[in-house]
């Protein structure tokens, strides 16, 4: 169970989704990350809206298997699992492909039950979240595609911004509602016994989620103006190439996560918060647009449309 947790868990994503968007299907992965990420800050925003708690918290005879220090509702490892799975199931459209990604979604979930982590109704609260963000997303994918082909990179980068603000305002809107409400005593001891604090009123995944979405946004703005093709940057190559592809990205994003989590004060603070979602930002940008531009550079893969500059120079 712990290890269908781990596969649910960001640490897994950040490692399996950029592979398929480097090395395998650009045009998929970008769709992964897309569902992932937005998923991810909807599950952030509703854990502050209904601000529930998890079953170790209020029941002793709970036995403890793992820890969180977010509220409960809805589970953020299935609703992740109902999105992502679900995305990769349905752009397959193969019955292997399908039955794998149920099977994960349905372990996943029961895992959270199993830990203790979570209440039946935390899962199923979830994996509706997530199967609708699956929905809402392959409904509108369509419409977007064709409104992105024909608008600036900057327009869409302006209204991934503004979007994203809203879900920050919306964020710091429930968590005043917060302000006045105590952590009750009997959740604080009953969680102590884990040996770890709950800080479920904190921002920090809201942060986190949404500058990885805006992120990884802007990096496909990054790509759109470098004139490579929305998802179609050229994932062909030798197996030399996709694994080094695959290290120089990865060691990239441990670079970015872990240098600047050294750097950057991890307070929740204006500037803490600011800091953590420029950093989480970053991140999303190289998965979708950075890393692909460097191994374009180093002759690791080659764009749909070829990178001339000095041509486009030139045509000015």
């Amino acid at each position: 169970m712990e290890l269908f947790t781990f596969i649910g868990t960001e640490g897994f994503y950040f490692f399996f989704f950029p592979a398929i968007y480097w090395c395998i299907d650009s045009t998929l992965g970008l769709r992964l990350g897309i569902v992932l990420f937005t998923t991810s800050s909807l599950n952030g925003l509703l854990k502050l809206a209904f601000h529930l708690p998890r079953p170790y918290w209020v029941d002793q005879n709970v036995k403890i298997y793992s820890t969180e220090a977010s509220f409960g509702f809805p589970s953020g490892h299935s609703q992740k699992a109902a999105s992502f799975w679900g995305m990769l199931g349905y752009s397959q459209k193969r019955l292997i492909i399908t039955i794998i990604c149920l099977f994960m979604i349905l372990m996943i979930s029961l895992s959270r039950l199993y830990l203790g982590v979570h209440y039946l109704i935390d899962v199923l609260g979830a994996l509706f979240f997530g199967f609708l963000v699956l929905w809402l997303v392959t409904l509108v994918e369509k419409p977007v595609c064709k409104w992105v082909k024909k608008t600036n990179p900057w327009v869409i980068f302006l209204s991934a911004v503004v979007l994203a603000l809203i879900i920050l305002s919306l964020g710091i809107l429930f968590q005043s509602f917060l302000l006045d409400w105590e952590i009750p005593d009997s959740w604080i001891a009953l969680s102590s016994r884990t040996g770890k604090t709950i800080n479920p009123v904190s921002l920090d995944d809201l942060f986190s989620y949404v500058g990885l979405w805006t992120g990884f946004i802007t990096g496909v703005c990054f790509l759109l103006s470098q004139e490579i093709k929305l998802g179609k940057y050229q994932v062909a190559g030798t197996p030399n190439q996709k694994i080094a592809r695959f290290f120089i990205g990865i060691t990239g994003l441990i670079i970015i996560y872990s240098g600047l989590g050294v750097v950057f004060p991890q307070t929740e603070t204006v500037t803490g918060l600011t800091l953590r979602l420029l950093r989480f930002g970053l991140m999303g940008a190289w998965i979708s647009g950075l890393a692909p531009w460097v191994f374009i550079r180093l002759g690791l893969s080659t764009p749909k449309k070829p990178l001339d500059v000095e041509s486009s120079k030139s045509k000015k």
